[in-house]
């Protein structure tokens, strides 16, 4: 191949690189705007605080000590590993640098509750 034919074809492939990046980031973009306007148009079931109420009761009423923790974060998602459908996930992390030691509470809209705690 001669070096005209290489330099059209590196660029070709530039070209197709630029475009599937473009591809993917309108898809991303799409996505985002599809969640936004999901929740706004359809009202949640169970609401951050309320979730954040139930999480805080299963702690108290089955005496998991979080002591040497703090509430890391209190996110919704669509789905995860762990359960099916819309839920928050509420997360307690160490104080303490360390691997592991988190307490995941999951909760979905019907207020179905599953923690996990890590290792």
């Amino acid at each position: 191949m001669n070096t005209n034919k290489k330099i059209v074809t590196i660029l070709l492939l530039y070209q197709l690189l630029i475009f599937f990046q473009n591809v993917f980031a309108q898809e991303t973009l799409n996505e985002i705007e599809r969640r936004k306007q999901f929740l706004t148009n359809n009202e949640l079931p169970l609401k951050l605080p309320d979730a954040l109420k139930l999480a805080h009761e299963y702690i108290l009423i089955n005496k998991i000590d979080v002591s040497e923790h703090y509430l890391d974060n209190i996110r919704f998602v669509y789905s995860s590993a762990w359960m099916k459908g819309r839920q928050w996930i509420v997360t307690w992390k160490l104080k303490i640098l360390s691997d592991g030691g988190e307490i995941i509470i999951l909760i979905d809209m019907d207020k179905k509750i599953k923690i996990f705690l890590g290792r």
